[in-house]
C-alpha cells in the first residue's frame, strides 16, 4: 500500500539560500575585489566554507551573488566542485547594488520569485566558518518569526555581557568594524508583501526590513549552541592571512574541511614549515627563494621573492615597496617585485 502525506501537516517549507559576495575592492588592494573567490589553504577557496555549512544543512538551491559583471574563476569553480552536490545553484553578477537601486530590486525578486521560495537564508561569501544552519532554520520556521538574526560567539562583548544582536548587525551591513552577524533568514512572503506597500525603495533596505519585523514582533535572535565552532570573516589582508594560519600551523584544523565528495581529489596538501617563512601564506603558484626571508606576508600567485631578499623586519621599507596593510601584513605580487 503506498505511502501518503497527512493532509492534517503542512508540507514542507522550501529554503532558498542567498550566498553574497561582498565587493572588497580597497580592503584587498591588487589581490582581488571578491574575496569569497580567493584561493585558500589546502586547495579550497574562501566560498567553499559557506557551501558546505549549505551542504550540512540540506539544503539544494543556492544563488551566489558577486559584485559587478562577476568573477570568472569563481563560476568555474563553482560548476566544477559544487554542482554536483545541489539541486540548483547559479552564480550570478549584480551591476547594481540590490538595496539602493529599483532596477537592482526588480531584478533580484525576478530572481528570487523563479525560485518561488518560501523562506530566504542569506549569507556573506566570505565567512571562513563552520556553523549549525539547519539549527538555525529549524527555530527560524517553528517560531514562525518574521526574520531570524543569527548570532555567533564573536557577538559578546569582551566583559561577557551580550552585545545587542540587532545593533551589531545594522553596523555590520553599514560597513562597521564589527564581524557582525553571520547569517540572516526572513520569510519571504512577509518580505515581498512588506516590500509591495513601500512608496519607493529605501537606501537602507535590510535596515528597513528588519526594523518592520521588531515592529512585527516577529524578530527574534538565534544563538548558535556550538560557541566552540570557528568563524572568522576574511575582510582584509590582516584576516586572509591569520585565518589562513589558522588552518595550517595549529595541531588540528579548527573546523572541518569544506570537501564535497567531488571535491576529495582536488585537495592540496600544505609544504612542511620552513625556517625562513614565518607567520607567512605562499598563495599557489607563488615561490620564496630558500636564500630570501619573509615574515607576516602574503605572497600572491605568480610572485617568486628572490634569493636574498628580505620583507617583513622593516615596516617602512615594506609600505614603500610592497602594500602593507593596517595589522601588518605585507602583500606582495609579481608586479609589485618586477617594478624593483
Amino acid at each position: 500500500m503506498p505511502l501518503s502525506l497527512d493532509p492534517a501537516l503542512p508540507p514542507p517549507r522550501r529554503t532558498l539560500a542567498l550566498l553574497v559576495a561582498p565587493e572588497r575592492r580597497g580592503a584587498f588592494h591588487e589581490l582581488t575585489d571578491c574575496s569569497a573567490a580567493l584561493p585558500f589553504a589546502w586547495g579550497l577557496r574562501v566560498i567553499d566554507f559557506q557551501l558546505a555549512n549549505l551542504m550540512r544543512a540540506g539544503i539544494g538551491e543556492v544563488i551566489v551573488l558577486q559584485p559587478g559583471a562577476g568573477h570568472s574563476g569563481l563560476r568555474n569553480h563553482i560548476r566544477q566542485v559544487w554542482r554536483p552536490v545541489f539541486r540548483r545553484i547559479a552564480c550570478l553578477g549584480m551591476n547594481a547594488s540590490i538595496a539602493s537601486d529599483p532596477g537592482g530590486i526588480n531584478r533580484f525578486l525576478a530572481l528570487v520569485e523563479g525560485v518561488d521560495p518560501d523562506d530566504l537564508l542569506l549569507l556573506s561569501a566570505d565567512h571562513v566558518c563552520e556553523t549549525d544552519l539547519a539549527g538555525m532554520l529549524a527555530f527560524h520556521q517553528g517560531e514562525r518569526n518574521l526574520v531570524t538574526l543569527g548570532a555567533h560567539p564573536e557577538g559578546d562583548e569582551e566583559d561577557g555581557a551580550a552585545t545587542d544582536p540587532l545593533k551589531q548587525w545594522i553596523a555590520a551591513i553599514n560597513g562597521g568594524e564589527s564581524a557582525g552577524i553571520g547569517m540572516v533568514a526572513l520569510d519571504w512572503h512577509w518580505f515581498r508583501r512588506w516590500l509591495a506597500q513601500l512608496p519607493e525603495v529605501p537606501a537602507d533596505l535590510p535596515r528597513q526590513a528588519v526594523t518592520a519585523a521588531a515592529r512585527e514582533a516577529g524578530l527574534q535572535v538565534h544563538r548558535t549552541a556550538d560557541a566552540g565552532r570557528y568563524w572568522r570573516r576574511v575582510d582584509g589582508l590582516d584576516a586572509f592571512r591569520v585565518t589562513w594560519l589558522d588552518f595550517i600551523c595549529g595541531p588540528r584544523l579548527p573546523c572541518s574541511l569544506p570537501v564535497p565528495p567531488d571535491h576529495v581529489g582536488m585537495r592540496v596538501l600544505e609544504a612542511g614549515p620552513r625556517t625562513n617563512v614565518r607567520d607567512s601564506v605562499i598563495m599557489p603558484g607563488a615561490s620564496v627563494g630558500e636564500r630570501a626571508f619573509v615574515s607576516r606576508a602574503i605572497i600572491a600567485p605568480g610572485a617568486h621573492v628572490p634569493d636574498g631578499m628580505v620583507i617583513g623586519q622593516d615596516a617602512a621599507v615594506d609600505a614603500r615597496l610592497f602594500r602593507r596593510a593596517p595589522g601588518g601584513t605585507t602583500l606582495v605580487t609579481a608586479e609589485m617585485l618586477a617594478a624593483l
